[in-house]
């Protein structure tokens, strides 16, 4: 989960899977192969998905697993903390 401040001060959380992370001294940039707005993702979703994947050992179903907790954590930051998507 990539939490990020905007210029306008407005805070919002992003379900990234995969990519890469490059920092300067002023500069964060994300190269990600999937990013997801909190406010676009389906918690009921997610949480099938969590689901179906659960017990599951395939390389495919940890995938699966490992996006939908990153989505359900990014939906959670939002209410958690308060934050605008």
């Amino acid at each position: 989960v990539v939490r990020i401040e905007t210029t306008e001060g407005e805070n919002v959380a992003v379900a990234v899977h995969g990519g890469f992370v490059a920092m300067d001294s002023d500069q964060v940039r994300v190269l990600a192969e999937v990013a997801e707005l909190s406010s676009d993702i389906d918690v009921d979703r997610a949480k099938k998905a969590l689901a179906r994947a659960a017990g599951e050992e395939s390389p495919e179903a940890l995938a699966a697993a490992h996006r939908a907790e990153t989505r359900l954590k990014a939906a959670a930051t939002v209410t958690a903390a308060g934050m605008h998507s």
